[in-house]
């Protein structure tokens, strides 16, 4: 299977929220990083069949292939 990157804007969210979705997927993802100048966005290389949407239940509109801007 390919790894497939995406990023994950969280900024919407509750901190407490953020914070548990953040480390659900650093534990489900390949890899995970998050980025100092856009707090509440994460790069994330996935590697499972199943979305990021089906796994952990993160609405697609959250989810991207480029950086979300602002």
């Amino acid at each position: 299977m390919a790894l497939l990157r995406y990023y994950i804007d969280l900024r919407s969210y509750s901190d407490n929220d953020r914070e548990a979705l953040a480390n659900k997927l650093e534990s489900h993802a390949f890899l995970f990083t998050s980025f100092l100048d856009k707090f509440g966005v994460y790069e994330v290389y996935w590697d499972s069949p199943e979305s990021i949407s089906q796994s952990l239940g993160i609405p697609k509109r959250f989810i991207f292939t480029t950086i979300p801007q602002s």
